[in-house]
């Protein structure tokens, strides 16, 4: 197969051995580029009638007749839930990974495979990025796997994936594009990232035997400063430099990841609030000051005049300082506020995925978090935009809402009939495996070539336990722990969300650790009531039954 095409630009592939057909469909551009029907067979022959104005009628400007009636369709078809019988969808986390798992015997490993093979769809993050270690190059590491890793999520059961995180271009946009082009030539169809915002904000399909299923996949990051959103760089880890950009035609067209900018507010106190207005106040009389000493000595007529001189004296307005957004709230507290072009066209990217396909995942890669307190246990809720986009997703025609991002665990909403996965941690965690680079050595003071410690060791004193809580003990920390989702639904009807407890090895050896298995005992039932108490809070009815959570949802679209 070529593996030369877009990556949402690929022909149909054979069918495989799961007898999943997969399909990568021609025009999903067209939700980018707002291409024109194809052409009747009488157009093409030049025999259309025209109008009166000489153009055929898919030529004509849009008017108020055709706008009302694309609206109702619009309304018809994002309020439909189209898959007929019982359908069933899982969910992993984010996936990295750098040793193959599919054929591993263990029962437990297994357990874990059997859900993900036996839906109807099969989603998950692919974060690690794939690359020929005996080939390539240039640097492998930083979260790089080999390149049979895609061969692997397929042997899996996965029949989608995002493929948009900040790790997407850590090692550069070539190697994403290379770990793109590993899933097209298995089979593996993706969003989230391509060779330009055309091809990673496009959604991705696949075809299984109950039916279309379409994908629009994001990476959320902060701006770079509160008036200005934009990042230009090509490669970068700090998530502004990762965003594609547009092209037309030998114009722009950066290659990256689909983005949803968004703009910080910190909250404050009102007393915090009051001092940081002083600050602003001062500031800005400094800079006028400044200003008009520069004219009276120069003679000049400089108009300029940077946009923080003007601060609001309501005591109850935000106030921005030093490109820093302050805002009235309890102390700690972030808020955050999505671009609205990136809203609105991601908006769009999930209603042309809802008409060309009969189900429809939407998912983001997100690691903001509500507190500015970065304590794992404070990112178990969702940040606000978070919650207002996924509402917005599901009323734009998205069947399920699935964020990956923060390595915990958050709960999950049941909103109009659908789920609301807002944290589903990871999926497979080997990072005690992945090849490593001269900065880790440096960052530890050790010499790469004569350092006694290998790089196995230098990852796990990277692992969360020791490097963010720095306690010893694995078996205590929430990054061991995660959960694999599996929703039911009924003649388009959500009736059921089922959730499976995972660990990545507790006391196994390091060559084991990151493994997905299925817990029992004990793990398993801190790992569901953790599940039953963050779910909680979002209206959310979680039960738990030998070692599995159920929450039920009514004819009503509510959990019970």
């Amino acid at each position: 197969m070529n593996s030369n095409y877009p990556s949402n630009l690929r022909p149909v592939i054979a069918t495989p051995p799961t007898g999943r057909a997969i399909l990568f469909a021609a025009g999903a551009l067209a939700c980018a580029l707002a291409l024109p029907p194809a052409a009747t067979a009488a157009e093409a022959a030049g025999t259309a009638k025209p109008q009166e104005d000489g153009s055929a009628w898919w030529m004509t400007p849009m008017n108020a007749e055709a706008a009302a009636m694309l609206k109702k369709l619009r309304e018809s078809e994002i309020s439909q839930m189209k898959v007929a019988g019982k359908f069933t969808l899982a969910v992993g986390g984010d996936v990295i990974q750098t040793v193959p798992i599919a054929n591993l015997e263990d029962p437990s490993v297994q357990g874990v495979l059997k859900i993900i093979r036996g839906a109807d769809v099969a989603f998950a993050n692919s974060e690690a990025n794939m690359t020929d270690y005996l080939t390539e190059t240039g640097q492998v590491g930083v979260l790089t796997g080999p390149k049979e890793i895609a061969a692997d999520l397929k042997a899996q059961g996965f029949d989608i994936l995002q493929r948009s995180s900040n790790h997407s271009t850590t090692m550069g946009t070539d190697r994403m594009l290379k770990s793109n082009a590993a899933l097209t030539e298995v089979g593996l169809p993706f969003a989230g990232s391509g060779r330009n915002l055309q091809e990673a904000r496009a959604p991705a399909y696949a075809i299984t035997p109950k039916g279309r299923v379409g994908l629009v996949s994001m990476f959320s990051y902060p701006a770079l400063n509160y008036q200005q959103p934009f990042g230009m760089s090509s490669v970068s880890d700090s998530g502004a430099g990762q965003a594609a950009t547009y092209q037309m035609g030998n114009r722009g067209g950066l290659p990256g990841v689909n983005p949803m900018r968004l703009f910080k507010t910190v909250l404050v106190p009102q007393e915090d609030l009051d001092a940081l207005r002083r600050v602003a106040t001062a500031t800005a009389e400094g800079g006028r000051k400044t200003l008009a000493d520069y004219k009276a000595s120069s003679g000049a007529e400089s108009t300029a005049r940077p946009p923080n001189f003007d601060v609001d004296q309501d005591p109850k307005s935000p106030v921005v300082l030093n490109d820093v957004r302050y805002a009235l709230g309890p102390r700690g507290g972030l808020s955050y506020r999505m671009y609205p072009d990136d809203e609105a066209q991601n908006m769009r990217s999930i209603r042309q995925a809802k008409e060309a396909a009969d189900f429809v995942i939407t998912s983001i890669h997100s690691h903001e978090s509500p507190s500015a307190y970065q304590f794992d246990f404070m990112q178990q809720q969702p940040t606000d935009f978070l919650v207002k986009l996924a509402h917005e997703a599901i009323d734009n025609g998205a069947d399920a809402f699935v964020g990956t991002g923060v390595h915990v665990l958050r709960g999950i909403e049941i909103y109009k009939g659908r789920p609301i996965f807002y944290g589903m941690m990871s999926y497979i965690y080997q990072i005690t495996n992945t090849p490593i680079a001269y900065d880790r050595y440096r960052d530890n003071g050790l010499n790469p070539f004569t350092t006694e410690y290998t790089e196995n060791e230098l990852n796990w004193k990277g692992w969360p336990p020791l490097n963010v809580l720095n306690h010893p003990d694995p078996m205590n920390n929430e990054s061991m722990e995660s959960v694999v989702g599996q929703a039911t639904y009924q003649d388009g009807k959500l009736t059921e969300v089922r959730i499976y407890p995972i660990d990545f090895g507790y006391g196994r050896p390091m060559s084991q650790k990151g493994t997905p298995r299925l817990s029992t005992g004990i793990p398993a039932q801190r790992i569901l009531s953790r599940m039953q108490r963050i779910s909680k809070v979002l209206g959310t009815n979680l039960t738990i039954q030998d070692n599995v959570g159920i929450i039920k949802v009514g004819a009503d679209g509510k959990s019970q």
